[in-house]
């Protein structure tokens, strides 16, 4: 897969964050060799910065609880750059009503995926994974992964020393 974004990572210093929802069964050895891949790339001097946070499959929006508050802001942050980007978020992120039987409460809901990742160029977010374009095409963690390690691949071009006359 070709870059769809406008911004190249190859001159950037590159920081990947990777969301994992906690407690998920079956999950592991799909979490472990993403976690792996990354490690490599941060290894080969690609990936700069590699932070991983742990959060829960659904979050009410009104929880008051500071892991709360960091995956709010960051649902807010995927959401604005998903409009800027000319992208959605859905099905993999999504607001989702539910309805609690035993207390008789119905409220509102985010719902994140399993694994995300969020590339960020210099500080600015540039890649998010899963998401999808306007015309309907994802970009998945996978992508995300092999774009990453296209730029490992990549020759690392060396100042040439030109001799004076």
């Amino acid at each position: 897969m070709t870059s769809q974004f406008d911004t190249h990572l190859d001159n950037s210093s590159l920081t990947v964050e990777l969301f994992v929802c906690a407690s998920m069964y079956g999950t592991y050895e799909k979490q472990n060799d993403v976690i792996q891949r990354i490690e490599r790339l941060a290894d080969r001097g690609v990936v700069d910065e590699f932070e991983r946070h742990t959060w829960t499959r659904r979050l009410s929006p009104a929880a008051e609880d500071t892991w709360c508050e960091f995956a709010r802001e960051k649902y807010a942050e995927f959401t604005r750059w998903a409009e800027l980007s000319d992208r959605t978020l859905e099905p993999a992120f999504t607001r989702r009503s539910i309805t609690n039987e035993f207390v008789g409460e119905h409220y509102e809901v985010i719902q994140f995926p399993i694994l995300s990742i969020a590339i960020y160029a210099d500080d600015r977010l540039v890649r998010l994974s899963p998401s999808v374009d306007g015309d309907g095409v994802a970009y998945t963690i996978e992508d995300s992964l092999s774009e990453l390690e296209r730029l490992a691949e990549q020759p690392v071009h060396q100042p040439q020393h030109v001799p004076e006359p």
